[in-house]
């Protein structure tokens, strides 16, 4: 059962609960490619919106 069209609540809680508790472990990462200040917040939405932003984008304080 895969895909969003597959969505059963008891199924997505138990795959929900797995990968926080493999993310909790660090054995999970998410990919950041690029990331702002948030004085910068603007450029960010612009990379996004462009699709020229890779993998995550993150604001910083």
């Amino acid at each position: 059962m895969n895909g969003i069209g597959a969505y059963v609540p008891a199924v997505f809680r138990r795959r929900a609960a797995a990968a926080l508790a493999a993310a909790a472990a660090g054995r999970i990462r998410p990919v950041i490619g690029q990331e702002y200040p948030v004085a910068r917040a603007a450029g960010a939405h612009a990379a996004l919106e462009s699709r020229t932003a890779v993998a995550k984008t993150l604001l910083r304080p």
